[in-house]
């Protein structure tokens, strides 16, 4: 717009000074030569004219950039992963990851509440009693052992501690049990039929009406089934099993913190990128690499560069091999240069998997085998003592599966490994070579998380969007 009033007084300024004064001749000033703006040949043009040769040029000038920074320069280079270090990945795993969540997954039943910087009390140590009632900060959770990793204010010392033995500065579970009944606003039967009606959420804000509300609802035995009751209500059928897996005695509110807080937990366990598969092998310990029953090498996909990124330990782990491996078979070798190991898995699919029959048949059955397939991966991974984990879109490629079926099938093998080992997940990273694929596992990712405790009500919403896509 500048540009265009610029011209149009400049043309302007020209016919008036011409009209004026046949000898007076103005002449627009010659534009730097690194000046990529209007020529002045072009403002002596109608405005229309210079108006399209501007917008002509500015287009060409942003497909020239956009060609650039497309533009690959040299050979192209595979990029070489840093060396694994578990305790970094862990730190950078942690920076998403508060130790609010943490507590709230795997701390020790009762009302306490974290505060934002982690910080907690030691308490009833008998092995080193003199860090009794000294101030720590809770690190990370350490699955293997069972017990946090915290850190010691007074001396930096790093140790782990069982959840039992941490507590917070106003941990005052006692104090609510000692309330009269006679400050009681409502009687306690009345207060859980009350509450029986309401969400968690609205519960806590009638808990905090007052302390003896609070013990009510929260502290006493009589209240136990109500948020039971609240928990399979508010998050699904198969909460309290995740849940007491996770935190064993966990009671009262502690189910629904502990519940809201595993699947969050997911969420952060679970990556979608985009690119190939070995550029996103950073501080992963196993990389999933496609092969057939045979181990034919084509060099393409992303069998190709993850063998190639691997480098001659692999192929020669892979010569070792006896051929062929049996069907949806998962074998780890030693992975090279690119991480720790890398997982063969083979997903030829079975003949009979193309069997003719009703459309709504197929489908089941090939979620059905690419749900096994991915079971099997995430097991044998869990089975090596490994758990961080990269995987390309399986199937989607050489063997032609749809995205959205591979991305249900992943989804799913995901939530049930981890709801079978709540306090020891797997972190999962999904590289997705087009960026369609990525749309689709977040769709059924964001459909999943919706009903995460619920998986009879999730796995039919997501199947009946299926249907109607279909138009069955």
């Amino acid at each position: 717009t500048a540009w265009r009033c610029c011209a149009g007084g400049l043309r302007r300024l020209l016919v008036r000074a011409t009209a004026t004064s046949p000898r007076t001749r103005v002449q627009a000033p010659q534009p730097a030569p690194e000046h990529r703006g209007l020529r002045p040949a072009a403002l002596s043009r109608p405005a229309p004219e210079a108006r399209s040769r501007f917008g002509g040029s500015a287009r060409r000038a942003a497909a020239v950039r956009r060609a650039r920074r497309g533009r690959v320069r040299g050979p192209a280079r595979t990029r070489r992963p840093r060396p694994l270090d578990p305790s970094r990945d862990e730190a950078r795993v942690m920076q998403k990851v508060s130790p609010k969540r943490l507590w709230e997954s795997y701390g020790p039943p009762g009302c306490s509440v974290l505060p934002a910087d982690g910080g907690v009390v030691l308490d009833r140590l008998q092995a080193r009693p003199q860090l009794n009632g000294t101030r720590a900060e809770i690190l990370s959770w350490d699955a293997p052992t069972g017990r946090f990793a915290v850190s010691v204010s007074s001396s930096g010392e790093r140790i782990k501690v069982k959840p039992a033995n941490l507590r917070t500065l106003w941990d005052r579970t006692s104090l609510s049990r000692a309330c009269g009944e006679g400050d009681w606003l409502l009687p306690i039967d009345i207060m859980l039929v009350i509450a029986c009606c309401l969400s968690s959420r609205n519960v806590a804000v009638m808990s905090a009406t007052s302390r003896p509300a609070r013990a009510s609802l929260w502290l006493r035995p009589t209240a136990e089934p109500l948020w039971e009751e609240l928990l399979a209500r508010g998050f699904g059928s198969r909460a309290a099993e995740v849940v007491q897996k996770a935190r064993p005695g966990a009671v009262g509110p502690c189910l629904c913190r502990c519940a809201r807080a595993l699947r969050q937990l997911f969420q952060h366990r679970l990556e979608v990128v985009r690119g190939s598969v070995h550029l996103h092998a950073n501080g992963v310990e196993v990389v999933a690499c496609p092969v057939l029953s045979g181990l034919q090498n084509a060099g393409i996909g992303a069998q190709g560069a993850v063998r190639s990124a691997a480098g001659q330990e692999l192929e020669e782990a892979v010569a070792k091999l006896q051929k062929p491996l049996e069907p949806l078979s998962v074998v780890l070798v030693p992975g090279g240069s690119l991480a720790q190991h890398v997982a063969l898995t083979v997903t030829e699919p079975p003949t009979e998997l193309w069997r003719q029959s009703s459309p709504r048949t197929t489908v089941r059955r090939v979620l059905s085998f690419l749900e096994s397939l991915h079971g099997k991966l995430l097991q044998a991974v869990r089975e090596a003592g490994c758990r961080a984990l990269a995987m390309p879109t399986l199937c989607t490629g050489g063997m032609g599966m749809p995205a959205h079926l591979v991305a249900i099938a992943a989804m799913f093998a995901a939530r049930t490994d981890f709801c079978n080992h709540p306090s020891d997940p797997i972190h999962i990273r999904i590289a997705c070579f087009e960026a369609d694929h990525i749309r689709a596992f977040r769709v059924i990712e964001d459909a999943m998380l919706e009903h995460f405790f619920n998986p009879e009500v999730g796995d039919e919403v997501i199947m009946s969007t299926l249907r109607a896509d279909r138009g069955d």
